[in-house]
């Protein structure tokens, strides 16, 4: 008896105008009957059911596919799609630990109001060392996962300066 796999993989690199239909650079394989059981373990590995912070489950914590892909990959220089960006994926398992600990010593916690009115007062968790964020805002009964990502050189700036104007709410 044969056994049939299932093939996943990502294109997401594709490069515009250049008349190629496809562009795989990676991808990952398994046995069709074990789809099931795999696809259930890397959500909970990486989207975390259970994610709380400040005793509030994370809205993001309730399996938002697009929320796990923005939190991985990055706009393009022509912000027509979203690319992996391997630091930010690298990074992902860092997430859960900033924030359900974002008073250990070696984090920057800290909020900074945007400026506009739809955005509000945001939540930095900041692991200047380690080169990743997570911001979150505060919503009525719970906390609403904005984003996560690498700091690079120029996002650190940022947030330096961001760090320098927070505020005490």
């Amino acid at each position: 008896m044969s056994t049939t796999y299932n093939i996943y993989c990502d294109e997401s690199c594709h490069l515009e105008h250049d008349n190629i239909p496809i562009m795989l650079f990676g991808g990952s394989w398994c046995p069709k009957d074990q789809v099931k059981t795999i696809s259930k373990e890397i959500r909970v590995k990486h989207l975390w059911r259970d994610v709380a912070f400040n005793g509030v489950i994370d809205e993001f914590s309730q399996g938002k596919v697009e929320g796990f892909w923005h939190v991985i990959t990055r706009d393009n220089a022509t912000k027509t799609n979203r690319l992996i960006d391997y630091p930010r994926a690298e990074r992902l398992s860092w997430a859960k630990p900033l924030i359900e600990n974002p008073y250990h010593d070696e984090i920057k916690f800290f909020f900074y109001d945007e400026g506009i009115p739809h955005k509000g007062i945001r939540h930095y968790i900041w692991f200047e060392e380690g080169n990743y964020v997570v911001i979150l805002r505060k919503r009525r009964d719970d906390y609403f996962w904005i984003t996560a990502f690498f700091v690079d050189d120029w996002k650190r700036k940022d947030l330096q300066k961001r760090f320098e104007k927070r505020i005490c709410p």
